[in-house]
């Protein structure tokens, strides 16, 4: 796969209502040119990887409560990151 093939990530409601919520409420979300359709995101490779980064910083920082269990929240965010992995992603081809 190349770093600007198109690659589309599939998401649960739950999972996009999460990462619209961050959208809106995050800057590094909105800073990426993806296609945000009602169940999945579409982006360039290098997009997808940074915004997976970006995600795991967001887990660090909201996504563990005082015992450091996981919220609700950071488990779908965890969800998120491992549909983001790349090895898991399957190029649309380019843009």
């Amino acid at each position: 796969m190349r770093s600007r093939d198109q690659v589309e990530v599939v998401l649960t409601e739950k999972e996009m209502l999460l990462l619209t919520a961050l959208r809106d409420k995050e800057p590094f979300v909105a800073a990426f040119n993806i296609d945000w359709k009602p169940d999945r995101i579409k982006g360039d490779l290098i997009e997808i990887e940074e915004l997976r980064g970006g995600l795991t910083e967001s887990l660090a920082s909201f996504g563990f409560d005082e015992d450091y269990n996981p919220t609700e929240a950071g488990k779908l965010i965890e969800s998120i990151i491992d549909k983001l992995f790349v090895p898991n992603l399957k190029s649309t081809g380019g843009k």
